[in-house]
């Protein structure tokens, strides 16, 4: 298939699909086919009804992808929603992202929300925000500022923080109309991993080799290897050395 330099559309437009150098909608875009690009820039709302493959994503509206997603760098200031599986080496969140199924990422970093209904796999995730994930967030290293209501059935990753975020909250500040700031906390299953550091989180079991529980947590059972410290303003229902 031949590389086209680049396609645009300004106002309202569909493309049927292709390969191109760059792809840019300023308007009301709809892509019916699979699409490759080495940059694809979104500022009105774009429709992408097959696989995308792109160096560079950048939405800064409105981008729905019904199929695969494959990406070397995204970058979200709007909303996203991508319905298959996601492969993107580097990934920015500032706005609100959606996946239906699988992410992988080499690396995660998100102060906006982020909704997986799948799998979380990154060498590492770092959220200042909030997030939802309907299975495991699997990384090597984890760093969660709690901002919002964040839940996930298990963690499992080398170093796991997670804290309360001293971010400011603004009244005009637009991330904030994404978060649930109603409530701020981790809701978790379970949790295993090397070294635990935990604030702000409810969970069912939290297994590792040195863990701190820190203050604001709810723990039904931890289950350690090397240290365990509790500050005196968490709850650990049961305490277990392996």
């Amino acid at each position: 298939m031949a590389t086209s330099s680049e396609f645009k559309i300004i106002g309202v437009g569909e493309q049927s699909g292709g390969k191109f150098q760059n792809v840019r909608i300023s308007g009301l875009g709809s892509v019916a086919g699979d699409i490759e690009a080495e940059k694809v820039l979104v500022e009105g709302s774009g429709s992408f009804k097959g696989n995308v493959k792109t160096g560079q994503l950048i939405g800064k509206g409105n981008i729905s992808i019904d199929n695969n997603l494959d990406a070397d760098l995204v970058e979200n200031y709007g909303n996203c929603s991508v319905q298959g599986v996601s492969r993107v080496r580097e990934l920015v969140n500032k706005g609100k992202l959606s996946f239906k199924q699988t992410l992988k990422s080499d690396q995660i970093t998100s102060y906006g929300h982020i909704a997986v209904e799948g799998d979380v796999e990154a060498e590492g995730f770092i959220s200042e925000g909030a997030f939802k994930i309907n299975g495991l967030l699997n990384a090597n290293r984890i760093d969660i500022k709690v901002s919002g209501l964040c839940s996930v059935k298990e963690i499992g990753g080398e170093e796991i923080n997670v804290t309360l975020s001293n971010r400011v909250p603004l009244k005009i500040d637009f991330l904030n109309k994404l978060l649930p700031v109603l409530e701020k906390k981790l809701q978790v299953t379970s949790i295993e991993g090397n070294q635990i550091y935990l604030e702000n989180t409810e969970a069912g079991v939290v297994r590792g080799h040195d863990v701190r529980i820190g203050p604001n947590c709810r723990i039904k059972l931890v289950e350690y290897t090397g240290e365990l410290s509790v500050d005196m303003n968490a709850t650990v229902e049961h305490r277990s050395r392996a």
